[in-house]
């Protein structure tokens, strides 16, 4: 971690002070030789930093109008080879406090707080033109009747409805229906872990139309089989007993 001169510019016939304090990285491994190259002031009094980047990191800029508790984050953007900036969009009226997070692509924040991570937004900018809006989460972006969120979390494209449809796995040994669904074991991913599901009714309540329940073999028991409106497949894989 390391402190930042701070920077006075006239711009417009006023004085501002804008104060960086702090550049850090969420990682150690991250941590080295990292500090704003550049601090400046475009035509509409935005303050603009410029930093080292690189291609395994994305970088978040946070201020804050006191010197505590600098983590109001106000622009991010996947790292780039040589040079990154980042760009406060709101125009400088008062002193503020500046800090640039670079974290891993591999472990990437949900900075908006809306259950999707800032790297899947910043790889979708069509979709989230705002990633740090956490309204476009419960957006349908390509009309297909599933929220960006939802496409998140099944591992779809938000912006090509022909991909909305998912395989859901149950299984009566390991499964549990507080998973989603998403793969047939225990998978770790950027917001928690996805896993079979225990009964066939629970993955039927969170599938969409021509959606697969694709069932392990074993026996289920005390399981409702009411899809509503939806029509989904179900896909039982060797001997499957449902009472």
């Amino acid at each position: 971690m390391k402190n930042v001169q701070k920077t006075k510019q006239r711009n417009r016939g006023a004085s501002l002070t804008i104060l960086a304090l702090t550049v850090c990285a969420l990682s150690s491994a991250y941590a080295q030789s990292f500090q704003i190259t550049n601090a400046l002031f475009d035509p509409q009094r935005k303050f603009t930093l410029q930093f080292p980047s690189d291609t395994n990191s994305y970088f978040i800029l946070d201020r804050n109008f006191a010197p505590t508790n600098v983590t109001n984050a106000v622009a991010m953007a996947l790292g780039t080879m040589g040079g990154g900036q980042l760009v406060d969009k709101n125009a400088a009226v008062q002193a503020a406090f500046f800090r640039i997070r670079k974290v891993p692509l591999s472990s990437p924040l949900a900075t908006a707080g809306d259950g999707i991570d800032d790297v899947y937004k910043l790889q979708h900018p069509n979709v989230f033109t705002d990633p740090l809006n956490p309204a476009y989460a419960g957006m349908d972006f390509d009309g297909d009747g599933v929220s960006n969120l939802r496409e998140y979390q099944r591992g779809t494209d938000p912006a090509n409805p022909a991909s909305v449809n998912v395989n859901l796995y149950i299984n009566s040994a390991n499964g549990s229906d507080s998973n989603d669904g998403i793969t047939p074991s225990a998978t770790p991913w950027a917001m928690g872990t996805h896993g079979p599901m225990l009964t066939v009714q629970g993955a039927i309540s969170v599938t969409v139309s021509h959606d697969t329940v694709v069932i392990a073999a074993g026996m289920y028991h005390n399981t409702l089989l009411d899809p509503g409106p939806r029509s989904i497949t179900l896909s039982p894989q060797g001997s499957v007993t449902i009472q």
